[in-house]
Parts: C-alpha cells; structure tokens; sequence
C-alpha cells in the first residue's frame, strides 16, 4: 500500500467499553489480527466477496516526556481495511479481477484511556465508513457514540474565545495564537454560521453570535506549547481537522522529515494531553466565567452596536432603542 502525504488530517471520536482495561485490552491483539466482512459484490449477482480488516502493527503507548500536561494513557496502532470500488464489472458485465474492484486503506487507530473501563477510540481517517470498518475489527458490540455528558460544551469554546481576547493564560506553557474560524447554530440547526478569517475574534460576526449567546459548535485554533505547533480545529463532538503541513512537533526534528510520524504524535496529544487539560481547566473555572461572560457578552454587544452604527452613518435620533 502506498501512502500519500495528507495536508488534512480528520479524526472522529467514539466510546469503546473495555471491563477488563486498556493495558490487557491491546496486549490482546497482534499483527494479524483480523475481522472479515462479507457483502454481495453485484446487486443482481450471486458472488459474494470478503472483505479483510485487520492489525497491521500491535498497540505502541504513546509518550511526551517534555509536556507540562498530564498526559492520559494512550495507544496508537494502524489497521489495513479491504472495501468496494465504484467500478466492480467491465462493458460486458463481468466482474473485474479482485485487485481491480478492491481498495485497501491505511487507517491509524487511538485508544485514550478514560476510565478503568471506557476509553476513547479514536478514528484517524479522511474517509467516513473507515470509521464503522475499525468498530467492527474491535467489535461493533463495544463501541458506542459519545454520550451528551462527552460532548464539548458550547460555554468551552466561548471561554477560549474569551481568555483569547482578554490575553489570560489557559494553560501553562500554551500560546493560544489566534483563532481562525468557528461554527455555530443560530436558535435551530437549520441556521450555521460559519466563520473563517485570519483574525476571527476582530470579526463583528463573531461578537455578534457571542454576544447574543448562540451555540459555538467548533472553534478552529492557532496554537503552540512545549509539545505542539498545529492550526487545527475542535468541534463539539471532539473530532478533530488538523492542518498538517501548519503542524510540527516541537521535541524533536523528526517530524520534519517523517509525515506520518508527526501525523501520529500530533493527534495522540491533542487527545491525550491537550484537550484533557483545556476541559480540566474549563471546570474548575467554568462558575467563574458564568459572572465573567455576563459582562464579556454585554461589552461585546457594545462594540457590535457601534461598529454597525458608524459603518451605516447611523444617527442617533434614527434609532429605537424601545424592545418591549
């Protein structure tokens, strides 16, 4: 198999239940191991293929020795998927020889421990259903969506938006650069807002969704600390869209020259590492900001207000502030 450089790199997290823990859980599975899917290749024929999922290297735990955050336990692994190609017959109806009608991709797997029984299974990978052929190598039966209480909060992203704009420390040892795009949801899911600049929290837009409280979805983040440089973004449902070639490791000169390296290492800490400690520090400041955003909301409002009012030449006698 031949792997490509990626310049975008998408990873889509599931729940996967493990009794017994991580530790035994990936000790239990070998280079080999594999699950085997059958589908009727033709609608209207008979043949039946067999497509292989299975391990092509064993579970590595993942380590960062020069991180100021407390990394949770993880492990990364690739696993090889057979499935399908649009084309599976010639002119004449036949079906095409099986290299021809079969794809196989590469696709790098993460486990994130959570808790002694439930750990993040985190699917890298461009293409959606790689997402459902990984569950079922590991067993559909242990895999499960995120549960709300797993989701990313609205209020987390408007914090980060708010530490950003006041200059207040996140986290130990990470910049928070800029934030260059978000998503949202106006009053229902039908309205999405979507926004991207090179300076996102300049843009009226972005105050005016803020100050009216709306629900940030994702926000897409410029960032850098003892372990990480990345532009890269964050939704609600903690998949992540890394932008590769904006993206270096900064321990070490390997990712210079190794892309998949970089590939594994970036996303194993922003899993493992990064995003833990943002949500840690988001709950033990999460009732202060409730008071802070108050005021933050209403501030922001102002400018949003004013800024209208001088692009449009607006007078003051020309505005009707009566709302009841």
């Amino acid at each position: 198999m031949v792997q490509s450089q990626k310049r975008v790199v998408r990873a889509k997290a599931q729940k996967i239940k493990i009794p017994r823990g991580l530790t035994e859980f990936v000790n239990q599975i070998h280079v080999g191991t594999e699950a085997v899917y059958s589908a009727q290749i033709v609608k209207n024929l008979p043949n039946v293929e067999r497509y292989v999922y299975k391990w092509e290297s064993v579970f590595q735990l993942v380590d960062f020795p020069t991180s100021a955050n407390r990394l949770k336990k993880c492990y990364w692994a690739k696993a090889s998927v057979e499935y399908p190609r649009n084309k599976r017959t010639d002119s004449d109806g036949k079906l095409l020889e099986r290299d021809r009608r079969v794809n196989i991709n590469d696709v790098t797997v993460l486990l994130v421990e959570d808790t002694d029984i439930e750990s993040y299974l985190i699917v890298v990978s461009s293409y959606k259903p790689d997402v459902g052929r990984i569950d079922y190598l590991v067993g559909s039966e242990k895999v499960h969506e995120l549960e709300m209480e797993d989701l990313i909060p609205s209020d987390f992203f408007v914090w980060l938006y708010y530490s950003y704009n006041r200059h207040e420390e996140v986290l130990p040892d990470l910049n928070l650069n800029n934030i260059v795009g978000f998503t949202g949801i106006i009053a229902d899911d039908t309205n999405q807002i979507v926004g991207s600049s090179i300076n996102i929290p300049d843009l009226i837009i972005t105050k005016a969704f803020v100050s009216n409280g709306y629900d940030l979805k994702s926000l897409r983040l410029d960032l850098s600390d003892t372990v990480l440089t990345t532009i890269s973004a964050l939704n609600e449902d903690r998949s992540l869209v890394m932008d590769l070639p904006r993206t270096e490791l900064n321990f070490d000169g390997q990712s210079e020259r190794d892309w998949f390296y970089k590939m594994v290492r970036a996303t194993s800490y922003i899993y493992a590492g990064l995003l833990p400690a943002l949500l840690e520090q988001y709950s033990q400041k999460q009732q202060a900001f409730v008071t802070e955003n108050k005021s933050f909301s209403k501030e922001i409002g102002i400018e949003v207000v004013q800024a209208i009012v001088k692009h449009n030449q607006i007078k003051s006698s020309e505005i009707n502030f009566n709302l009841g």
